[in-house]
């Protein structure tokens, strides 16, 4: 007994404290600081108002509908356990409810530090703890149930939904009625199988916050049983509603019902279980009379579910004594009326944007500037303010848009505001002009009215580590992870060293390219073409003449491309040239000599495009060419099939894989089209490009069968990085060492047989884009035959292919697509 009376007194003073805390706890002060020892959880609730809107020209309700009289709630732990043994409430103090505006409320609560965690789940009620039985009658029980986000000040917010559902019904003569005259008597209305009860929380996903559908937790450990309403005139019925439909004044006649969700809706049986409604319509028109009667079964979306917090109409009209239409409708019982006053959202930002901005200037693709996450309905609003938090940021510094990147997505003024009727998320992007200084300290602002405000410092970015500083190429490394990077955007790949004049080259307008008249380009804008890891690449602009590049993480690829336009989406920009953004570690080199011929070469350890060099990481798999084509493609995400890399832009928009089945393209449409494979596989037009100096592409022009050439060169279409150049067909002439499973390559001798202090790895692949599956093939910079053999010079590739215990070294369609190893100069 003493211990019973020890526990109930101590659990008494825990709550005493706790009540305590929150009366001296000001939530309306700003400069309020949460109690010592204490950790405050804020619930932004929106619930059923005051102001009812209209809805289709009929009276949503009475305040009688709305009232709220008590509040309950329960924290849950991670695995769905309640933290505590009873829940809080209005009633004991344990929760404080705050009015704001209209149907926007605030509860707040403190619990002892520790006692929440982020990812916590709560449950709230409102004027009853469990829900009612029997025929629903005002104050509703209602619920809701949500997430909670935080670190000691902790925040969620919930949608309150009535435990019931209006059905509202009306019986009518139209202008289409024949004859006018014709009259209609006291009309009886019965509603027929009626769920006694209702679950606690939502079943429906379109208004479950938390995945609550389990019938024990929903309240619900028997089945429901249905029973029918007595049957009234339908000018007895209390609840009367005024309106207009069809430019006609009507009266609505209304009940409350429970919803009869079922999961299955093969489980609803017509003379069972599905809530109906039963008119029996007395007419005349003046020569003869009849009672009409009609069993109508609510239904709406095509189920025969009826859903709490929805408003079922049934409009029934009379059209003559012999005939009547019924038409069935089901709306949102609105909650707040999007027509009278707005109150703010409650919202979250991204964490990343929430720390500051840093902006490259001469932004022509918008970049993402920052996520709000909209959890409730309500006004959100947006500006870019300059550093005085009052003037706007003019729109040629500055553009923002919303959620798109057309014209119709631009902000007027850089200011918008946005009355949302429903939770969601809205992004947020910017394009910026060529003074940075102007906005350098400027803010965004992002507010919802009187309920949350937060300001997003915004600076320029002007500190870049240069790429190109020991010359430049088609591919760079950027090594130093996460970090801003800038290379020359007005020189086509190598330069003028890359071009040779006997093979024809072409700009991306169809010109020849000659030494003497250089690899000189004067784009307009710049823009990322895809990349294979998510923010990999956050913002990138042309700026005097350089590309630059803001990154957001430190390890994938990415293409990037540079337009004839300011504007790089216009439909008539052109790509004039494009670079390959490799984000590794500086690859290891191996030094060796080339068991074949004896040449001397130094190799990387790993693929282009690779970001690791251990077998069996798909990130060793690296990227993929076509034959004497500079820009890469990606392999795939798995080894036994085909899982495609998702490919993003700079606003984490999924891309497809492009594929091009026409003819061949000339060397200045495969420029122009850097993201697109040309799908040539079938022998013997497995020709990507109509040139007949495919030889010359990638600097091998004596390139044969069983001779090492004479000279190779690195050409202005070579895919790697600045000092190396695509392998000659010897330096890839490797004895097999060990090859454990062939999905994941083999080991191979660099050099000597037998010398295990110089090994390589060649990593299978699987291509994403040709129907080769897994393999392991490299291409060298040589085409195929003999110089005075008629059949296949010319017309193809030399490409090593590994198999267990040996190479092949076979011809290629130019189209196949194949892994590059490096090697210097």
């Amino acid at each position: 007994m003493i211990n019973k009376l020890f526990t109930f007194f101590f659990i008494a003073y825990l709550l005493s404290s706790c009540v305590e805390d929150i009366e001296n706890y000001d939530l309306g002060n700003v400069d309020n600081m949460i109690p010592d020892g204490k950790e405050l959880m804020e619930l932004r609730l929106v619930i059923p108002g005051d102001k009812q809107s209209v809805v289709r020209s009929i009276e949503n309700g009475t305040a009688g509908e709305n009232s709220i009289e008590q509040l309950y709630m329960d924290i849950m732990d991670g695995g769905g356990n309640p933290i505590e043994y009873r829940p809080r409430s209005t009633g004991d103090g344990t929760l404080k409810l705050t009015h704001y505006a209209d149907s926007f409320y605030v509860v707040s609560t403190l619990f002892d530090i520790g006692t929440l965690k982020e990812g916590y789940t709560f449950r709230v009620r409102a004027n009853a703890d469990e829900p009612h039985g029997g025929q629903p009658v005002p104050p509703f029980y209602m619920s809701g149930t949500g997430v909670i986000y935080g670190d000691r000040h902790f925040r969620a917010s919930a949608h309150l939904l009535r435990g019931v559902a209006k059905l509202r019904t009306t019986v009518r003569k139209t202008s289409f009625t024949v004859p006018q005259e014709l009259t209609i008597g006291d009309v009886k209305v019965q509603v027929l199988h009626v769920a006694d009860r209702i679950r606690k929380y939502a079943p429906f996903p379109s208004h479950a916050n938390e995945a609550i559908t389990n019938n024990k937790e929903n309240g619900l450990e028997y089945p429901l049983h249905y029973s029918d309403y007595p049957e009234v005139s339908l000018t007895d019925i209390a609840l009367q509603e005024q309106g207009e439909l069809d430019g006609e004044a009507v009266t609505f006649y209304s009940h409350y019902v429970y919803e009869n969700y079922l999961e299955q809706e093969s489980d609803y049986d017509i003379d069972t279980n599905v809530t109906s409604l039963k008119v029996v319509i007395p007419v005349t028109d003046g020569a003869t009379s009849r009672v009409i009667e009609r069993t109508i079964p609510v239904k709406a979306e095509n189920s025969y579910r009826i859903k709490r917090n929805h408003i079922y109409s049934v409009d029934v009209q009379v059209l003559s004594i012999n005939e009547v239409k019924v038409f069935t409708d089901m709306l949102d019982w609105e909650d707040v009326g999007v027509t009278g006053d707005i109150v703010g959202t409650y919202f979250d930002i991204d964490r990343s944007a929430s720390k500051g901005i840093t902006l490259i200037k001469d932004i022509a693709d918008p970049v993402k500037l920052v996520k709000v996450d909209c959890h409730t309905p309500g006004r959100l609003r947006i500006r870019a303010l300059q550093p005085n938090k009052t003037d706007l940021i003019s729109t040629t510094d500055l553009q923002l848009y919303c959620n798109g990147i057309a014209e119709t997505d631009k902000l007027a003024d850089n200011s918008g505001i946005y009355d949302l009727t429903a939770a969601q998320v809205m992004n947020f992007y910017c394009t910026t002009g060529s003074v940075p200084a102007n906005f350098e300290g400027g803010f965004i602002e992002i507010s919802s009215d009187n309920v949350h405000v937060v300001y997003i410092p915004i600076g320029s970015l002007d500190t870049f580590i240069p790429l190109d500083t020991e010359g430049t190429s088609n591919s760079y490394i950027a090594d130093r992870g996460a970090a801003s990077y800038s290379f020359t955007a007005t020189i086509m790949g190598n330069g003028a060293d890359g071009i040779i004049d006997e093979g024809k080259f072409e700009d991306a307008s169809g010109n020849i390219l000659t030494k003497a008249g250089g690899a000189n380009i004067h784009p307009l804008s710049a823009k990322l073409l895809w990349q294979d890891t998510d923010e990999l690449v956050e913002q990138v602009a042309l700026v005097n003449g350089r590309v630059q590049v803001k990154m957001g993480r430190s390890r994938g690829n990415a293409l990037i491309a540079v337009y004839d336009k300011a504007n790089p989406n216009a439909e008539d920009a052109k790509v004039l040239w494009s670079w390959h953004l490799w984000c590794t570690p500086v690859p290891q080199i191996i030094e060796y000599t080339a068991p074949r011929t004896g040449h001397e070469y130094t190799i990387m350890d790993r693929n282009v495009g690779a970001t690791t060099s251990t077998l069996g990481l798909v990130t060793t798999q690296g990227l993929q060419y076509q034959f004497g084509r500079k820009d890469p493609f990606t392999t795939s995400l798995d080894y036994d099939k085909n899982v495609a890399v998702f490919l993003r832009n700079v606003r984490s928009d999924s891309l497809p894989h492009l594929f091009s089945y026409e003819e061949p393209l000339t060397i200045a449409q495969a420029i122009g089209k850097p993201d697109v494979f040309i799908h040539r596989k079938s022998l013997p037009d497995g020709k990507w490009c109509e040139t007949s100096e495919m030889k010359y592409l990638w600097g091998n022009p004596e390139g044969q069968a069983e001779y090492f050439p004479s000279l190779t060169v690195k050409t202005i279409y070579d895919p790697c990085p600045i000092g190396y150049k695509v392998p000659p067909v010897d330096a890839l002439m490797l004895k097999m060492k060990s090859y454990s499973q062939y999905e994941h390559g083999g080991i191979y001798y660099a050099g000597k047989e037998g010398d295990n202090t110089k090994l390589i790895n060649m990593p299978a692949v699987y291509s994403a884009y040709h129907a080769y599956g897994t393999s392991i093939a490299y291409w060298t910079s040589s085409d195929f035959g003999k110089p005075n053999s008629t059949f296949e010079w010319g017309e193809f590739g030399f490409m090593h292919t590994y198999y267990p215990g040996s190479h092949t070294l076979r011809y290629n369609a130019f189209a196949r697509p194949g892994s590059i190893r490096c090697v210097k100069e």
